[in-house]
């Protein structure tokens, strides 16, 4: 729901947001095959995807790989980002379950500067526990690994906590474009070799060039960008059924924030 201004009755009265977010679900009543049995959990990241962007795509057939993963699975386009609405703070919120409060990253920008993060309760310089922690504490002998390109992700990460930590970065529109699909190839081919319990990848490219991208032309090369980023979604998933890992696996697939279109911000 919106709000409304004033005192008054009627059209100046304010009305409240539903809570929580409604969650679409698509399965089946019956629990699916697998259901309640997951040995692998895998989180794909793409950065910066707009709800308005993604049906879009859907409704033109531009993102089958991710229409077919909703069709068939839960979603919600009315999910809230963590405030303030940054990358960095984001992806510590995702992956630790935490608000920016508790686990003390608000900016990437402290990273570079002398103000440094301190998550609440822990002393500085301590890492607020991830996903990761708490499985590496739980079952230390299975298996994670984390696939990304934007180089202050590692600052989210223990590496003791991983058994592969593949950071292949890009900085640039498009040194996305050229790196990411090697990373997506590099997934996949670990998934060959390797069953892990836990693992991270995360795509960068759509972020990267909106910020680039003129207003003109954000619309007419957003578009052929999603595409591909499904397209590495796509072959993902293949791996995960040619390796018999599809049934076990929880996937999940999420973004950081969204976008202002009119600034690309």
């Amino acid at each position: 729901g919106g709000g409304g201004g004033g005192g008054g009755g009627g059209a100046n009265r304010l009305r409240f947001a539903r809570l929580p977010p409604r969650l679409e679900s698509n399965a089946s009543k019956a629990a699916p095959d697998g259901f309640g049995a997951a040995e692998h959990v895998l989180l794909i990241g793409i950065d910066g995807i707009t709800p308005r962007t993604l049906n879009d795509a859907i409704a033109r057939g531009d993102a089958p790989s991710l229409a077919a993963l909703r069709s068939r699975g839960a979603w919600s386009d009315e999910v809230r980002v963590t405030q303030p609405s940054s990358s960095l703070s984001s992806w510590a919120s995702i992956l630790t379950g935490s608000p920016p409060e508790m686990h003390g990253v608000h900016l990437a920008a402290q990273l570079r500067s002398e103000y440094p993060v301190r998550p609440a309760s822990y002393p500085e310089g301590v890492r607020y526990p991830t996903l990761f922690t708490a499985l590496r504490e739980a079952r230390p002998r299975l298996s994670t690994a984390a696939y990304y390109s934007w180089p202050p992700l590692s600052s989210l990460l223990g590496q003791a906590e991983l058994n592969v930590s593949a950071l292949r970065p890009c900085g640039s529109c498009d040194g996305c474009v050229k790196v990411e699909p090697q990373l997506a190839a590099e997934f996949v081919k670990a998934l060959k070799r390797q069953r892990f319990a836990l693992s991270w990848v995360y795509f960068d490219v759509l972020d990267e060039c909106a910020h680039a991208l003129r207003a003109g032309d954000r619309d007419a090369a957003y578009t052929p960008l999603l595409r591909t980023v499904d397209e590495w979604v796509g072959r993902i998933v293949r791996a995960l059924h040619a390796s018999r890992m599809a049934k076990s696996t929880l996937l999940l697939v999420a973004s950081d924030h969204g976008r202002d279109a009119p600034t690309g911000r």
